[in-house]
């Protein structure tokens, strides 16, 4: 039987640990962000507990086969080693996202930011607020499991041999109009993600336009990002924490 390849893609400002065999996907307390998860058939909606009546937060993807997570385009990806002593349950953050090691990583859509602290000094430049999983090999559809029960599966993208799953983590409110706004809530989001990981909260971000750009080039005023209404991306850089690996550039970018 050939391979069959999965693909994850993820919007928002979540926080990604890195493992020998599993990988995370931590989403922050924003305020007024919702998980939204779309496969090729459906847009899911998130199960109830049946008993406390409220969404479970907490999942597990089964089905693909666990890679050694190499990544594309590695310089777009801000990275730093996670620390045991770090909070990593539901209690702590909005969603908990579980599955096996990907092969590759891909950073996607780069946002501009000034960050103070991370590496030595001064960093400035195109970060990456999306994130991609591969995975060259799904034997089985791959599914999100809780409490034993399939909640969330994937199935084959039409006639290909392949399966797609898209991992939203919006804010849910009217798209902003202005570039300042756009700025203020990516800078809030990249906040609440560091709050509960020391030293990363002492960083100093800021958001707004790349003056290596030539003024001509950059977007308008206004922020067009999906017409006027509904969920946006809220343009905060994700973040990629090595677990006892180190994550490598692909052989093509060395």
């Amino acid at each position: 039987m050939p391979p069959t390849p999965l693909e994850i893609t993820f919007h928002g400002p979540f926080v990604f640990r890195f493992g020998k065999d599993k990988a995370w996907a931590y989403a922050p307390k924003c305020d007024e962000h919702y998980l939204n998860i779309l496969t090729d058939r459906e847009d899911v909606t998130l199960p109830m507990d049946q008993e406390t009546n409220e969404r479970i937060r907490t999942f597990e993807m089964t089905g693909p086969t666990p890679g050694k997570t190499v990544a594309v385009n590695f310089d777009s990806i801000i990275t730093y080693g996670w620390d045991k002593t770090w909070p990593n349950t539901e209690r702590h953050w909005n969603y908990v996202l579980n599955f096996p090691a990907p092969d590759y990583i891909y950073g996607l859509v780069p946002e501009y930011v000034w960050i103070y602290g991370y590496k030595a000094g001064i960093n400035d430049g195109r970060y990456a607020r999306a994130l991609r999983f591969t995975y060259n090999d799904s034997p089985a559809p791959p599914q999100f499991n809780e409490l034993a029960k399939n909640q969330i599966s994937a199935s084959h993208l039409g006639s290909a041999s392949g399966y797609s799953i898209e991992i939203r983590y919006n804010h849910y409110h009217s798209v902003a109009r202005k570039k300042a706004e756009y700025f203020a809530d990516a800078q809030s989001c990249f906040a609440s993600m560091r709050e509960k990981l020391t030293p990363c909260d002492e960083w100093k971000a800021l958001y707004g336009e790349d003056p290596a750009k030539p003024k001509h080039n950059l977007p308008s005023t206004n922020v067009k990002s999906g017409g006027t209404s509904g969920p946006h991306d809220c343009g905060a850089a994700i973040l990629a924490m090595e677990d006892g690996i180190s994550l490598k550039p692909s052989p093509t970018e060395k």
